[in-house]
């Protein structure tokens, strides 16, 4: 017989500190320059599959449709044309300078000394 006392499952888990992913944790396993490539890579994957849906809906409504009017689909793929130029545009031109801040301001700062 074993003579130990049972361990409650509150005290157990104050014992044992493992959390899966904590932001410690990813912070000391990861260079901030990681973090953020990853954050722009989740970004252009979420653009890129915004705009694969949107092609999947185009030939949808095409393959449903045989006799769509010339008319019809010309207006799906310029609105198409202008998602993906849309879409493009926030990627590279919103979330770019948002995500790469400080390295853009570091970047900055050389060629305005260099001017000087």
């Amino acid at each position: 017989m074993s003579t130990s006392t049972p361990v409650s499952p509150i005290e157990h888990s104050k014992r044992s500190n493992h959390s899966f992913l904590s932001i410690e944790m990813i912070q000391e396993k990861f260079s901030p320059k990681t973090i953020k490539d990853f954050k722009f890579a989740l970004s252009g994957s979420i653009v890129m599959i915004l705009i694969l849906f949107h092609y999947a809906w185009i030939m949808k409504r095409l393959i449903m449709n045989r006799y769509l009017s010339i008319w019809w689909i010309i207006t799906y793929f310029g609105i198409f044309g202008a998602n993906v130029l849309t879409l493009g545009y926030v990627l590279l031109f919103v979330l770019y300078p948002i995500i790469y801040k400080e390295e853009i301001e570091q970047d900055r700062i050389p060629n305005s000394k260099k001017e000087e």
